[in-house]
């Protein structure tokens, strides 16, 4: 109960355009973005298919990076196949930007070129990065409560 109102259980809920399953798992959460991103993808391989490669990154990382990273640090998947569905997508979105669908193409080369990481490495840093937030106390959240005690925040110049 909540204010006087029975909640109703349910397996799945979506809050802040994350989806939590009554079980903890990401994998629904995973495909629902990959559906989302794969969609945005082919309406731009659809509609930008003679653009300069520029113009193509930028509506990558705009319309379908930004959706496969939001949020990225709190749902990371720890599950290999959830991984691979992201990835793939990525590497189907380095084809598009670069216009090589070649099989003899290096996907990883053209990730260099473009000097792209791949999505698990970004969504590490973005890990590490609200980690350090909550140490340092940049973030509303209480460092005693997830069992990481709090940095001291004095400069060199404030010791004395």
């Amino acid at each position: 109960m909540l204010c006087g109102h029975v909640l109703s259980s349910v397996q799945i809920a979506k809050y802040l355009r994350i989806t939590l399953t009554d079980d903890l798992s990401w994998s629904s959460h995973v495909h629902s973005i990959h559906s989302r991103a794969n969609f945005t993808l082919g309406f731009l391989r659809r509609n930008l298919q003679r653009c300069p490669a520029k113009l193509k990154e930028t509506a990558y990382i705009t319309l379908v990076h930004s959706t496969l990273e939001y949020a990225a640090s709190i749902w990371d998947p720890h599950l290999a196949n959830d991984c691979d569905l992201l990835e793939k997508l990525q590497w189907r979105s380095v084809r598009f930007v670069k216009g090589d669908y070649r099989t003899t193409s290096s996907v990883s080369q053209m990730l260099h070129d473009l000097g792209w990481c791949d999505l698990k490495d970004r969504r590490r840093d973005l890990r590490l990065a609200l980690l350090y937030k909550i140490v340092t106390g940049h973030v509303a959240s209480n460092p005693d409560q997830i069992g990481l005690v709090a940095a001291d925040n004095r400069t060199r110049a404030n010791h004395r």
